[in-house]
């Protein structure tokens, strides 16, 4: 076999590998339209979404995982201390046993945001708690992963994915 003939072959099947084991090129954009917005995400293979008057949640295929989104007109003017007030509050008060695993800050839908992994207990259950928090067009947002204690690295990365996926726009 000449060297192009192997370097063709190994390109191609490099290229299947990509194509046909990467989830995230096999999935679709969902897409949610407010009155005030139209968001989208990438909603993993095997998750639903579902929603209410206040809240968008896409669940786990065993529904022992879930994310939670909401926003609110002109409730934070400044980041950090939304940030403050839901961790330390919010967050702080409803789990026993709260505990802030780390705390970061990324880029969601083209916003600066905050993102603090806590674990905490409720109602007899272990969680870790993903909470991101960011600011867009006067808008506060709000997304909280709930997970089992438990949870895989893969878990925990689909829910990392599917956050950082998130797009917005005007409608």
């Amino acid at each position: 076999m000449s060297i192009t003939s192997f370097l063709s072959v190994l390109f191609s099947s490099a290229l299947a590998s990509v194509l046909f084991i990467s989830p995230s090129l096999a999935q679709e954009r969902f897409a949610v339209k407010d009155a005030d917005l139209v968001f989208s995400y990438i909603l993993p293979e095997g998750w639903v979404q579902q929603d209410d008057d206040y809240y968008h949640y896409i669940l786990s295929p065993d529904r022992k995982a879930q994310i939670s989104l909401t926003y609110f007109d002109g409730m934070c003017e400044h980041l950090d201390e939304c940030y403050i007030g839901e961790v330390e509050g919010r967050l702080q008060s409803e789990y026993s046993g709260f505990e802030l695993l780390r705390e970061d800050s990324l880029n969601i839908g083209g916003s600066e945001a905050r993102q603090a992994v806590i674990s905490g207990s409720r109602d007899g259950s272990k969680y870790l708690i993903y909470a991101y928090f960011f600011i867009w067009e006067d808008q506060f947002f709000k997304i909280i992963a709930y997970l089992p204690h438990q949870a895989t690295g893969r878990m925990q990365t689909t829910v990392d994915e599917t956050v950082k996926s998130l797009r917005l726009r005007l409608p």
